[in-house]
C-alpha cells in the first residue's frame, strides 16, 4: 500500500479504505481489490484438531497422546495455538495468544509441543497433567415408558434413538419388552455418548392398530477435558505453483499410474494392515498381548539374548522375555520345573507332567523326615501322591 509522503508500506496491505479499494480497482482493474481479499483469507487458513478425554486422550511421559481412535495427528514443526489459557503441569501454561511448535510426533496419536522450531532447536514444554474437565456431554441412562400402546407383536418392535450432535459422539440403542400386546418396558443396551442435549426416542409403529407406544430418556451428564489445538493453514504461491502439473508430452505418462482418489486409498489400507500386522506379531520394542485362544503343537522357544532369565533376580523385571497368562508367567527359558540336587532331581510343583519316571531309590517330601522302605498295611498312609498312568490314576501311599 502507497501513503502520501512515506511511500509503500508492505505493513498496511491489504487494510485499505473505501476510497484507497476504489483507487485499486481504477488502477487494476474492476474487481481486483476482492481478488487480493481472497488472497488474504488464504494466509487465514486453519486446522483444529481436538483433544478429548472422553475417546481416550491423555498425558502420557510428556506427550499429549490423543487415544486408539485417532487417524492422524499434527506432524513436526507444524505452527499450532489453543483457543483458551490451559494449566498442563505445575508452573505450565499454554496461553492463548502464543506460538508453538510440533515435535516428537509420530504423525499417527501423539506429539510434544516447543516453544521453538527445530531450526533453531527445540525447547521441548514440559507437560504432566491435564486442566480440570469442564465440558459436559451426557449418556442415555435409562428409558421410561410412557403409553404402552397395543398390537405389539415384540419381535418386529424397534425403538430409535437420535444420533449424538458431537462428531465423536456415539447413537445409544435400546430394546423394547412386549407384552400382552403392549411395550412394558425398555432396556438400555447401549448408554452411547457425546449427546449435548437430550436425544429424541421413537418406537415403531405397533402391528395392529394405531396406538403407538410412546417413552421419554433419562440422560446422565459426564464432565470431560477437551483442547483445541489450531494449526495455521496459509497458501502460498509456492504452493499453489506445487499443484499445477507440468506439460506432459508423452500421451501414455501418468505421475500416479492410478487416480489421486485411489492413491490415496492405497496408502490408507496399507497404513491400515501395517497397524494391524503389528498388533498381531513379534515387536521388539513391547508386548504382544492377545485375547484369543492359542494352539501350539511342538515346542515354543523364547529367546533371551539379554540373560535376564538367567537367574531368578531379574524374573520380574518387565525386559525379561516369557509368555504370561494375566500377571502370571506361563513359562520362559528356564521353566524346567525340577533342579538338580546332588544325584536326585527336585521340584516345588504340585503338579507335573512328564513323560517316564522311574524310581531308583526312594522318595523324598519336605516334612516327612521318616523313610521306611519295609513293607506296612496300606491304612497306616498319611499321605497320597496321584500318578497317571495311560489315563488312570493311581495312588502311592506314603507313611510318615
Amino acid at each position: 500500500m502507497v501513503k502520501q509522503n512515506q511511500g509503500f508500506r508492505k505493513d498496511l496491505n491489504l487494510q485499505e479504505t473505501t476510497n484507497e479499494t476504489q483507487a485499486l480497482n481504477n488502477l487494476g482493474g474492476a474487481g481486483i481489490s476482492e481478488d487480493l481479499r481472497i488472497l488474504q483469507n488464504n494466509l487465514r487458513n486453519t486446522s483444529t484438531l481436538s483433544f478429548n478425554t472422553t475417546v481416550g486422550a491423555a498425558i502420557s511421559s510428556g506427550y499429549f497422546y490423543f487415544g486408539s481412535i485417532s487417524e492422524f495427528v499434527f506432524t513436526n514443526d507444524d505452527i499450532v495455538g489453543v483457543k483458551t489459557d490451559l494449566t498442563v503441569g505445575v508452573g505450565v501454561t499454554l496461553y492463548k495468544n502464543n506460538t508453538y511448535y510440533i515435535c516428537n510426533s509420530n504423525t499417527e496419536d501423539k506429539f510434544k509441543l516447543s516453544t521453538s522450531p527445530s531450526s533453531v532447536g527445540v525447547n521441548t514444554i514440559t507437560v504432566s497433567s491435564l486442566p480440570p474437565p469442564t465440558d459436559i456431554h451426557y449418556t442415555v441412562n435409562s428409558v421410561i415408558v410412557g403409553t404402552g400402546g397395543t398390537g405389539y407383536t415384540g419381535l418386529s418392535t424397534t425403538v430409535t434413538i437420535s444420533s449424538p450432535e458431537t462428531s465423536w459422539g456415539i447413537r445409544a440403542t435400546a430394546v423394547a419388552e412386549v407384552s400382552n400386546g403392549s411395550v412394558v418396558s425398555i432396556n438400555v443396551a447401549s448408554r452411547g455418548r457425546g449427546y449435548l442435549s437430550n436425544p429424541t426416542i421413537t418406537i415403531s409403529k405397533p402391528n395392529v392398530g394405531i396406538n403407538t407406544a410412546t417413552a421419554t430418556l433419562e440422560i446422565t451428564p459426564n464432565f470431560y477435558t477437551n483442547i483445541d489445538f489450531v494449526r495455521k493453514d496459509p497458501v502460498y504461491k509456492e504452493n499453489i505453483l506445487n499443484l499445477i502439473k507440468p506439460n506432459i508430452q508423452d500421451d501414455g505418462f501418468n505421475y500416479l499410474g492410478q487416480s489421486i482418489n485411489s492413491a490415496f486409498d492405497s496408502v490408507a489400507a496399507t497404513n491400515e494392515t501395517a497397524k494391524y500386522l503389528i498388533t498381531k506379531k513379534y515387536k521388539s520394542n513391547e508386548n504382544t498381548v492377545s485375547t484369543n485362544d492359542i494352539n501350539v503343537e511342538g515346542s515354543i522357544k523364547i529367546n533371551d539374548p539379554e540373560n535376564f532369565n538367567s537367574g531368578s533376580s531379574q524374573l520380574s523385571d518387565t525386559r525379561s522375555p516369557g509368555i504370561f497368562i494375566g500377571d502370571t508367567r506361563a513359562f520362559s527359558s528356564d521353566n524346567n520345573p525340577w533342579t538338580q540336587v546332588g544325584t536326585a532331581l527336585s521340584t516345588l510343583s504340585d503338579s507335573v507332567s512328564i513323560g517316564e519316571l522311574y524310581f531308583a531309590d526312594n522318595i523324598s517330601i519336605t516334612g516327612i523326615s521318616t523313610e521306611s522302605a519295609s513293607s506296612v498295611a496300606v491304612t497306616t498312609y498319611t499321605h497320597k501322591l496321584p500318578v497317571v498312568i495311560n489315563g488312570e490314576t493311581y495312588y502311592i501311599l506314603l507313611g510318615a
